[in-house]
């Protein structure tokens, strides 16, 4: 182990000893894992062996997406949960592990698994985490080979991350079959989540972009978050029974029900930049409510966009 640290200045004396602290753990950590091999003979192995058995698979929450893939996976007989949302607390755990030089999204999801298996009572043997990947020189591919790697240090061996394949459904169902229990998922059942997950994220995404333009004018602060909640529990269950239209017609009437007042004056701000800071509220530090609180309305640009790099 090393400690790199850049000195600017914004430098703040509180990042250096945070940093030397994460240090010293890892090095007692180390020499422990050391002293844990040599007392049982333990050789560290490169290729850990996944068995097939039935997990739940826990998604971090990117944004409001992630109750409605939640929902599509029920059609491929796989059970997900939606992990909580991230903290300070969680990403101080991932900063101890991952360097700091590594992409803000990697820190992100691998502080939410971490927190969640150090802080719950379920057995990591029947759990999986799901992971976006993506194609070209994005080092997001390989976000889930570093957090297995950190897994296996801290013992948690054996837990896979799921990432969907660019370019390759067959790779991506593999990996999906390797948390089902081994069942063979056929091409019929594929075919029928793939459709229905772009039609549920994508009618989703509309009302997401219609909650944008009419939240900063709202009459009643928080009504139009809360008619969007409401709506987009109601809208899950239309995911699995196929009634999509219908669902999505019902979603947007109830958001267009949210009294507004556009008399006032506001100015329209874009929002571009890296995929998950973009829509993840904790990693952009709520930027987009900030600037509704200023007096903007925000127009980002489509999350779908995101998915179909990492599901072409």
């Amino acid at each position: 182990p090393f400690l790199g640290i850049e000195v600017g200045k914004t430098t703040a004396p509180a990042h250096i000893q945070t940093r030397v602290e994460a240090l010293m753990d890892s090095l007692k950590e180390k020499a422990n894992r050391d002293r844990e091999r040599e007392e049982t003979h333990e050789k560290p192995g490169l290729v850990v062996h996944i068995p097939r058995r039935r997990r739940i698979l826990y998604v971090p929450g990117m944004d409001e997406d992630v109750p409605v893939f939640i929902e599509t996976l029920k059609l491929l007989g796989i059970e997900a949960r939606a992990l909580e949302a991230s903290t300070p607390e969680s990403i101080a755990l991932a900063n101890r592990y991952i360097p700091e030089k590594t992409c803000l999204p990697a820190r992100m999801t691998a502080g939410d698994y971490l927190y969640f298996l150090k802080n719950s009572d379920v057995d990591p043997q029947h759990a999986a985490f799901f992971n976006h990947q993506a194609d070209g020189a994005c080092r997001q591919k390989v976000y889930s080979l570093l957090q297995e790697i950190v897994f296996r240090r801290l013992g948690f061996e054996g837990v896979p991350v799921i990432t969907p394949t660019p370019g390759e459904t067959t790779g991506y169902i593999s990996k999906l079959e390797l948390i089902n229990g081994g069942e063979r998922l056929t091409r019929v059942k594929t075919a029928k989540f793939f459709l229905r997950f772009w039609q549920s994220i994508t009618a989703n995404e509309a009302v997401r972009q219609l909650v944008l333009s009419r939240r900063p004018y709202e009459i009643q602060k928080g009504s139009t978050d809360k008619a969007y909640r409401e709506g987009l529990k109601e809208f899950c269950k239309t995911v699995v029974n196929g009634d999509i239209r219908k669902g999505m017609l019902d979603f947007f009437r109830r958001i267009m029900e949210v009294p507004i007042d556009e008399n006032k004056d506001k100015v329209n701000i874009g929002i571009v930049g890296e995929g998950y800071v973009r829509i993840h509220e904790p990693s952009n530090q709520y930027s987009i409510r900030r600037l509704e609180e200023l007096g903007a309305v925000t127009v980002l640009p489509p999350v779908s966009y995101t998915h179909l790099r990492a599901h072409e």
